[in-house]
């Protein structure tokens, strides 16, 4: 699946004036961002806003990240990476995720899905919760291939803790993706969407205290931890390893003063 053929010269001419573009930057003026640069940036975003039924999200500073959905409504959505599409579930989704949910490796962190039905279910939380709320864990593609790869995205939390309400992140890749910065990939996708589109004002994220790869993946988004913050699921049973869970948070204001920080950087070291 490619980029929509009407934005490939939007892609082109906008992307440098897009690209110096946060919301940091303009609440900050022309001290992050010269004003003359501000207004080319903000000329591309009016001029491109719509394309046929697709809307322009934002295409933003040194992320690649094409966010494009439909502006009909909330039914479908694409979240494009330079490796990856995060989408809107499709029926053809639904069995290989069943074969990717019985993998022991897959499901060693995660609650278990036993039957057919009961990923059939799983899926179907997800897309009632999209219809919802405009967001959701997204089936996971890969762009070269078109081979589902797992889900990925942003979800309410479903239960009461200390830290409820809040939106969190997840993902699970199947294990032949495993190791190749793909599960970071999608999910700063979904922080970016969080962050500029639903505009959250944190993103949370929990696992198993057991689960080192999740975790190695939060520390490489930038989320911090508190040893004092991590909790007892209360959905999983006492006895239940998986019922210790720690946390993870990243807030708006530190995610975008990360990416200005990055921005530049780079921008220093093109100078």
């Amino acid at each position: 699946m490619q980029i929509l053929d009407p934005f490939n010269r939007l892609f082109d001419e906008g992307h440098t004036a897009l690209a110096q573009l946060s919301n940091a930057q303009a609440e900050q003026g022309d001290e992050a961002l010269g004003g003359a640069a501000r207004r080319r940036a903000w000329h591309w975003r009016r001029r491109y806003q719509y394309c046929g039924d697709v809307r322009i999200v934002r295409h933003m500073m040194d992320s690649s990240t094409e966010i494009l959905s439909r502006s009909s409504g909330r039914s479908r959505m694409q979240l494009l990476t330079p490796r990856l599409i995060l989408r809107s579930w499709m029926d053809s989704d639904r069995q290989p995720f069943a074969e990717m949910s019985e993998n022991a490796a897959v499901m060693e962190h995660l609650r278990p899905l036993a039957t057919r039905d009961a990923c059939d279910a799983w899926i179907d939380f997800q897309i009632n919760h999209h219809s919802s709320h405009g967001f959701c864990l997204w089936a996971l593609e890969s762009r070269a291939s078109g081979v589902f790869m797992g889900a990925a995205g942003l979800l309410h939390v479903g239960f009461d803790a200390h830290f409820t309400p809040a939106v969190e992140a997840g993902w699970r890749l199947a294990r032949p993706f495993w190791g190749q910065g793909f599960a970071v990939e999608a999910a700063g996708a979904a922080l970016q969407f969080g962050f500029e589109e639903i505009r959250v004002t944190e993103v949370v994220a929990h696992a198993s205290i057991r689960n080192d790869r999740s975790r190695r993946v939060m520390a490489k988004l930038r989320m911090s931890h508190d040893d004092a913050e991590d909790f007892d699921h209360p959905r999983i049973p006492e006895s239940d390893p998986l019922r210790r869970q720690v946390l993870y948070r990243l807030t708006r204001d530190v995610w975008l003063s990360q990416r200005l920080r990055r921005y530049n950087a780079t921008a220093h070291r093109k100078a």
